[in-house]
C-alpha cells in the first residue's frame, strides 16, 4: 500500500496504523523527510517526526510497503552552485532575479531570503519549481541574503557554495516631480479614528482606485458629519506649478462615498463630485505662486460607512518637468 498524509506548522508527529512485522519505505513530497526504509514497529513506536519550513506550509508524507519494492525517484539532490543575482530598479520599487544551477533529482527548489545573514528575519520564503526566483518590491540599497535547498522524494540539498547576498539598487529619480506623501505635512487628520497613511491603504497594501493599484499617494477616511479630512502641505517657496492625483474610494473599502476638494490658500479651487467606489476624478491643477495646499474629503451626505478615501498618485511638477507614468 501507498499512503499519503497530510502535516502541518514545525514540528508534527504522524502515526499511522501499520504491520509491526513488516518494513515499509517512508519518503516525503518536499524533503522534509529523508527517505529511509522503517519497520512498522519502530513507526508505531517512535511515530514520524519532521521539521516545516514555515508557518502554514505542509508536506505529504509517503510510506510504502517494502514488499512492493523500493520506490522509483528516491534519491537525494546532487550537488549545485548558486549563480549571481540580478537586481534592477524603476522610480518606486527595486526587484531581484536569483538563479542557481540545476540540481539533479531534484523537483523543486525552496528560495529563503531575510535581512540579516543569521536569516532570523525572514522577509520571503517559497518553493519554485525552476531554477530562478523573482523578487518584486524590494527595499532600495538594502543588503538582502538568500539561501537555495533543493527538494527531492530523497531528501534536500543546499547549494554547495552556501547563502548568497545582493545590494538592492537605488530608486531611479524624477526630477521635477515631489509626491506628497514624501513630505512634511503642516497637519492631517481622518475620520473613524483613524490616521492618514502614507503610500498604503487601511490594511498596509498599495492604493488602488478604480481597480488601478499606484506606488505612490495617500489614503484618508472621511468623517460622519461635516468635518473635513484635511491634509494641509505647505509649499511657500518652492517651485511647484501644478497638483495631479487620481482621486476616489479606495478598493479596499468595498463601498462608500466621498467628495475630494483642493482649496489653496484659504479658497477653494477643484472639486470631484461625490465619487462612489469604482471611478476616479482626475485633478491637474494650476498652483503656481502657492503658499498653503490642503487636500479635503467630505462625506458624500450619507454618513461615513467604507468611506475610505484616496489621493492616488498625488503629486507636485515643477514648471516644465515631465510628469510620471504609472
Amino acid at each position: 500500500m501507498s499512503i499519503a498524509l497530510y502535516a502541518y506548522y514545525h514540528i508534527s508527529k504522524v502515526r499511522q496504523t501499520v504491520n509491526p512485522d513488516n518494513a515499509y519505505w517512508v519518503w516525503s513530497e518536499d524533503g522534509s523527510v529523508g527517505a529511509a526504509m522503517r519497520t512498522g514497529a519502530d513507526l508505531m513506536e517512535a511515530g514520524l517526526a519532521l521539521t516545516l519550513p514555515d508557518r502554514y506550509t505542509c508536506d505529504l508524507i509517503y510510506l510504502r510497503d517494502a514488499a512492493l519494492g523500493k520506490p522509483d525517484g528516491l534519491e537525494a539532490p546532487g550537488a549545485f552552485n548558486l549563480l549571481p543575482a540580478e537586481t534592477s530598479a524603476d522610480a518606486f520599487h527595486t526587484s531581484a532575479k536569483l538563479s542557481w544551477e540545476p540540481s539533479a533529482h531534484a523537483r523543486s527548489y525552496r528560495v529563503t531570503v531575510a535581512a540579516d545573514n543569521g536569516f532570523e528575519k525572514d522577509i520571503l520564503a517559497k518553493t519554485v519549481n525552476g531554477t530562478t526566483c523573482r523578487l518584486p518590491k524590494l527595499a532600495p540599497e538594502k543588503t538582502l541574503y538568500y539561501r537555495v535547498q533543493a527538494l527531492s522524494w530523497g531528501g534536500t540539498h543546499d547549494a554547495d557554495d552556501g547563502p548568497g547576498s545582493f545590494l538592492t539598487p537605488k530608486l531611479a529619480e524624477l526630477p521635477g516631480v515631489t509626491f506628497v506623501s514624501d513630505m512634511d505635512w503642516v497637519k492631517s487628520n481622518a475620520g473613524a479614528k483613524n490616521e492618514v497613511h502614507r503610500d498604503t491603504n487601511y490594511g498596509g497594501s498599495e492604493i488602488s482606485v478604480a481597480g488601478k493599484t499606484c506606488p505612490k499617494g495617500v489614503w484618508t477616511h472621511a468623517y460622519n458629519d461635516a468635518t473635513p479630512a484635511d491634509v494641509v502641505i505647505d509649499v511657500a517657496g518652492k517651485p511647484f506649478a501644478r497638483f495631479l492625483a487620481d482621486a476616489g474610494v479606495e478598493d479596499s473599502g468595498g463601498g462608500g462615498s466621498v467628495q475630494f476638494k483642493i482649496w489653496i490658500d484659504g479658497k477653494m479651487r477643484a472639486k470631484s463630485p461625490v465619487m462612489t467606489h469604482g471611478s476616479a476624478h482626475h485633478f491637474d491643477v494650476d498652483i503656481t505662486g502657492a503658499k498653503e495646499i490642503t487636500l479635503r474629503v467630505l462625506n458624500g451626505g450619507d454618513g461615513y460607512q467604507c468611506d475610505h478615501a484616496a489621493w492616488s498618485g498625488a503629486r507636485f511638477l515643477k514648471a516644465g518637468a515631465e510628469d510620471v507614468v504609472f
